[in-house]
């Protein structure tokens, strides 16, 4: 890309941070970013040159609107997004993401004590302890939490002691920490692969797996999870019959809870946007005239039969994650749709009964995070036991007291 030529290169997010090159006269994404700091840092490729303007074009992909699209479907959420991220891009002071640091991240925690051992070539366990916790970065693990951590590797025959009390690297922890993949503390991404009789048929991220009996739709057919296999991050399917309804998958991303709520400013506002081309804008159109239609500019709950309603959230996906884990646990059985969440078995009255019957209840941020199906998202979780996980994930991974809140507010009389 030096050259004089021009040229296209087309990339994933690997170019977004660390990557200047000085001659990119514009950038084009696909579909909308998960993060406002992503779309600043992706537009911030371009116009580097002195008094040279910054320019993207960002695509979006719909689908069709049929007689089979849902409500959902007609909102164009994509289309929301995109618009969310780029008004609050325009805000004066931009407006990007806090940071967000995880406070118990036992899988970086993990690669720390197996790189103190590799580093020292053994060190008692306290030593070890007083550098990564007393003196380092991960003050919230406790002398408990650490132990059990020690036994988690020690049963995966990675480390072992000295009969003088010395913690060591055991042959296969030596093995690990000699390969390359080693010094990357963050897996890009952890996948399941989805198997029908031994045979694979797609992939989905571990942070959106279904529960077991739960129907999906991937490669434009229903399934039904028999197993899911956390050893082998396998989800064994067999073809779903019946009329229960399936869930449709994105790939994953965290959005954030303003951008959400930016998403309902747009669709419940007239105003217009004047960096939509007229594809966009009459979708936009399209959406606004749904929304109308459904009356989300004055109601949470939209009944979409009898025994069906939507419970329009609008806010981030780790709330969004903890209330779908909450309607579980009140005995909702629900699907994530992003910026709602579909009650599959009652209605508007129901629900909402259900659901209030949580919201003066003290819930345990740790059993709520055993309900999730699958407790291995990040790089080494493999190594640790579910109750550690489970203690990991409700501190990183759920937002109770939030969730709460929206409960209280979306039931009160």
């Amino acid at each position: 890309m030096q050259g004089r030529r021009p040229k296209t290169t087309v990339c994933s997010s690997t170019l977004e941070l660390g990557i200047d090159i000085g001659n990119v006269a514009a950038v084009g994404q696909v579909d909308p970013p998960w993060s406002v700091s992503s779309l600043v840092q992706r537009l911030g490729r371009s116009g580097r040159g002195e008094g040279e303007p910054q320019c993207m074009r960002l695509y979006i992909t719909e689908s069709p609107i049929t007689a089979k699209s849902t409500l959902i479907d007609k909102l164009h959420l994509d289309l929301l997004r995109a618009a969310a991220v780029t008004e609050l891009m325009l805000e004066r002071p931009t407006w990007v993401e806090p940071p967000s640091i995880a406070r118990f991240d036992l899988s970086t925690f993990t690669h720390q004590i197996l790189s103190v051992l590799a580093q020292t070539g053994g060190a008692e366990a306290s030593i070890v302890y007083a550098t990564l916790c007393t003196d380092g970065a991960f003050r919230s693990i406790s002398t408990g939490q650490f132990t059990k951590v020690l036994r988690c590797l020690a049963a995966k025959e990675l480390i072992e002691q000295m009969p003088q009390g010395d913690l060591i690297l055991a042959p296969k922890g030596e093995q690990m920490v000699r390969h390359y993949s080693f010094y990357s503390a963050f897996a890009s991404g952890i996948d399941y692969s989805v198997m029908h009789r031994s045979v694979p048929i797609g992939m989905l991220p571990a942070d959106s797996l279904p529960k077991v009996d739960e129907h999906f739709i991937l490669g434009g057919r229903r399934w039904q999870v028999v197993i899911i296999d956390d050893q082998r991050r396998e989800i064994i399917v067999k073809r779903a019959k019946g009329r229960k309804p399936p869930r449709f998958f994105g790939s994953g991303g965290e959005i954030h809870q303003r951008i959400r709520q930016k998403m309902k400013e747009i669709v419940c506002s007239d105003r217009e946007l004047q960096y939509l081309d007229e594809a966009a804008s009459e979708l936009l159109a399209q959406s606004r005239a749904t929304a109308i239609a459904a009356r989300l500019h004055e109601t949470s709950f939209v009944s979409l039969s009898p025994t069906r309603c939507l419970w329009l959230t609008w806010t981030g996906t780790r709330i969004q994650r903890t209330l779908c884990l909450l309607a579980e646990r009140a005995g909702l059985p629900c699907t994530d749709r992003d910026v709602a969440i579909e009650f599959d078995s009652t209605g508007v009255a129901e629900s909402k009964k259900k659901l209030a019957s949580i919201a003066s209840s003290k819930i345990d941020p740790v059993a709520l995070a055993n309900l999730l199906p699958s407790k291995q998202f990040r790089k080494l979780d493999e190594l640790l036991s579910d109750e550690l996980l489970a203690e990991s994930l409700a501190v990183d991974f759920l937002d109770v007291t939030s969730a709460m809140e929206i409960v209280r507010f979306h039931t009160r009389a």
